[in-house]
């Protein structure tokens, strides 16, 4: 087998991310380059303005006339012909004090958005990049969906007890070849919420074992339990930077994997991401939204892991020949069982014994009863 081609070294010109722009200038921009998600922002704050002022000037009258009716002052009530301009102006007067609150409250994030989208577009100008804008599901249609993205392999796109979405922005570069992007939870175990996660994708040249670091020095909690038995103890010091995960039984082909020189540089360059090796991918991923991906220490970061972790695993993945020795072409890689998997399998195990069983009992009480 020839030796896979070491990845170019990854530079990303970040300039366009340290300037934010006038507010001016966004606007100018989005209302020229995408009118449907800058119509969305009005028709946001429009009906949040509407409704606000309804709910607070409903309930402002109602105080008024209860306090009138309190303190005996019906003499005070407005006849029913200046009831009307009396109710104008107090729905106007509450719709003038509430506007100004409209612009920290609905849309906040919208506009939190619409801001890191511009400077991600310049960003992806500067480095060639192509970004994808697809603007989040609705929690119903995310239901719907499968419990997959399609075309992502890692164990961050299928959670258990929920479902992912990739919403804006998606980047794609290819020198170097990369995809960022951010992937949302949609959780309904307890309560519709969720989770934001940034990801960055780097191809390998063939499948390798599943394995996924968890930083200790990141703060994140992991987004799912990993089963029992699924955990590796290394030696050295690098279980004080990351909990290492790999599927139960599969622990050399993680030392395979990670061998000495590739915990050390994990160490010293992607301890502030929670790392993923699945298939033919290697994933590196952020807790956070915007606030990272518009960080330029967070894409330097991802560029020095690409330099240094991702040649070296490259390298290794040239020379990896499956487990137990196998050629590894067109093989399925078993993948770390989340509890949520154990539990799912477990309860489907049980309902195939009462949907087999249940009627071979009723035939032998049965066969009891007449004999």
């Amino acid at each position: 087998m020839a030796p896979a081609a070491v990845p170019d070294l990854a530079v990303f010109d970040t300039t366009g991310l340290e300037r934010l722009p006038p507010a001016k200038e966004i606007e100018r921009y989005w209302a020229a380059d995408n009118p449907a998600l800058w119509q969305k922002r009005l028709r946001t704050s429009v009906t949040f303005l509407a409704a606000a002022t309804l709910v607070v000037g409903f309930a402002l009258n109602t105080l008024v006339l209860l306090g009138l009716r309190v303190f005996q002052a019906d003499s005070f009530l407005p006849t029913s012909r200046s009831r009307f301009v009396v109710l104008f102006l107090l729905f106007a007067g509450v719709a003038l004090v509430v506007a100004p609150i409209v612009g920290l409250l609905p849309y906040r994030r919208l506009d939190y958005q619409l801001t890191g989208l511009f400077l991600l577009r310049r960003f992806a100008r500067a480095n060639r990049m192509r970004v994808k804008l697809e603007w989040e599901a609705s929690v119903a249609s995310v239901r719907a969906a499968g419990t997959s993205v399609p075309g992502f392999p890692g164990t961050m796109f299928a959670p258990p007890g929920g479902r992912a979405v990739v919403v804006a922005p998606l980047l794609v570069s290819d020198s170097p070849r990369v995809r960022v992007g951010h992937v949302q939870y949609f959780l309904f175990s307890e309560r519709a919420r969720t989770q934001d996660w940034v990801f960055a994708e780097i191809p390998l040249p063939r499948s390798m074992p599943n394995i996924w670091l968890h930083s200790q020095r990141s703060g994140a909690a992991m987004p799912f339990s990993v089963a029992g038995g699924e955990r590796v103890r290394l030696e050295g010091d690098f279980d004080r930077h990351f909990d290492t995960y790999a599927r139960e039984g599969a622990q050399q082909e993680a030392l395979y994997v990670l061998t000495p020189d590739v915990m050390a540089l994990l160490i010293d360059n992607a301890s502030r991401f929670d790392v993923e090796i699945v298939d033919d991918r290697l994933y590196l991923y952020t807790r956070g939204y915007f606030d990272v991906l518009i960080d330029p220490s967070w894409w330097q970061a991802v560029a020095d892991v690409m330099n240094t972790v991702g040649r070296k695993v490259t390298r290794s993945a040239s020379r990896y020949g499956g487990p137990r020795g196998t050629s590894g072409a067109g093989e399925q890689v078993q993948r770390i069982q989340t509890r949520a998997t154990v539990w799912r399998r477990i309860t489907q195990a049980a309902g195939l014994i009462v949907l087999l069983g249940g009627p071979a009992v009723l035939f032998v009480v049965a066969a009891q009863t007449h004999a």
